[in-house]
């Protein structure tokens, strides 16, 4: 029910009660992931970069395979997503561990880290 009523909500652009109603839905016990990324999305979209990461963190932890820590697309996403905003922080450590979390979890969606490569380059160039 929330996440209709959300999808609604998003539909007539009314972002900050499509977050709220996501919210009640994973609140709710909801386990659709689309609702993670979407939130993640309307949230950075927002400028609020911490409950961004939040969701994507909580994406990773929703979707890595137990046992044998192999990522899903959506987990290897929501890495890439995470090393972005490191770069952009100039945390190249945490960037970095992002980065070889991917490559370990056996996925590498190659137009995610060609994004990622363009990311780096232009956070390295001098600014105006």
């Amino acid at each position: 029910m929330w996440q209709g009523l959300a999808n609604c909500y998003l539909k007539l652009s009314r972002h900050s009660d499509a977050i709220k109603a996501y919210k009640r839905a994973v609140l709710g016990g909801s386990t659709d992931i689309t609702i993670l990324s979407t939130l993640a999305a309307l949230f950075e979209q927002q400028g609020d970069m911490k409950s961004a990461a939040s969701f994507q963190h909580q994406i990773i932890a929703e979707t890595t395979m137990p046992g044998t820590g192999e990522l899903t697309p959506m987990a290897a996403k929501a890495h890439l997503w995470l090393a972005r905003m490191e770069i952009v922080k100039q945390d190249f450590d945490a960037a970095e561990r992002h980065i070889n979390q991917v490559l370990k979890g056996h996925y590498v969606p190659s137009t995610f880290l060609l994004g990622l490569m363009v990311g780096i380059r232009r956070s390295q160039s001098p600014s105006k």
